[in-house]
């Protein structure tokens, strides 16, 4: 009657940063930020790149032939009921959590608590808002990517509005940024909020990158101009 009780929940060795990167729209560059984001991680330990969204780092990196007997797809093992902690895709320090190419939809967003990993960048391209809405209370910190364009601007302002009043310390990210830009134009459709800007960068970068099956951001001529730039992650 006095013997000690029994913890039966599995106790962390280490509390999970999750960090996710959503689009105002598409085509605004989600999966180059997400990977902006992981490949900055990863320079100082190890990180997790997970896509919840559109597949895309597989074929881009071509994990098949870089990861010894070819990668492994998680949603595979969750078909299995297989444990997701033993995934290990490593380009680099950066374990990659991926989605089979030309898979529909959306991952479960469950899959958003069992990832690997003491930091964690999820891709949520294409994700609408009600799997925003499902996915993000679940994050520590949310990254919004928006494309300047003012077309693609004004056709996402309701999911900016609801987003900011959702998550008031959403950490928005201007990709494609250019000279053309009104600056003060769009300070205004952000509400003033602070943002973080990314050079429109050269199409060819993007080619180069995936022929040669790396992130953009490590080709010498996009880390030029990507260096100084603060993403507070």
């Amino acid at each position: 009657m006095f013997r000690q009780p029994i913890d039966r929940t599995p106790r962390k060795q280490f509390v999970q940063r999750r960090i996710a990167v959503a689009g105002l729209g598409k085509g605004c560059g989600t999966s180059f930020v997400a990977g902006l984001l992981a490949c900055r991680l990863a320079e100082g330990g190890s990180c997790t790149l997970a896509e919840l969204g559109t597949p895309y780092f597989s074929l881009a990196l071509g994990a098949d032939l870089r990861v010894e007997n070819g990668a492994v797809y998680y949603e595979d093992l969750l078909d299995k009921k297989i444990s997701l902690l033993g995934v290990r895709n490593m380009y680099g320090s950066i374990d990659l959590l991926l989605r089979r190419p030309g898979a529909q939809g959306m991952a479960p967003s469950s899959c958003a608590l069992r990832m690997p990993g003491e930091q964690v960048v999820f891709d949520l391209s294409g994700a609408d808002d009600a799997y925003l809405a499902d996915v993000l209370a679940d994050m520590d910190s949310i990254y919004l990517v928006a494309d300047p364009m003012p077309s693609a601007l004004l056709g996402a302002a309701e999911r900016l509005k609801e987003l900011k009043l959702a998550f008031p310390d959403i950490r928005i990210i201007v990709n494609k940024m250019n000279k053309a830009v009104h600056k003060a134009e769009l300070r205004r459709f952000l509400g003033g909020r602070e943002h973080a800007a990314v050079p429109l960068l050269d199409p060819v970068i993007f080619y180069k990158a995936e022929y040669n099956c790396v992130f953009p951001c490590e080709l010498p001529e996009a880390a030029k101009l990507l260096k100084d730039i603060s993403l507070d992650c």
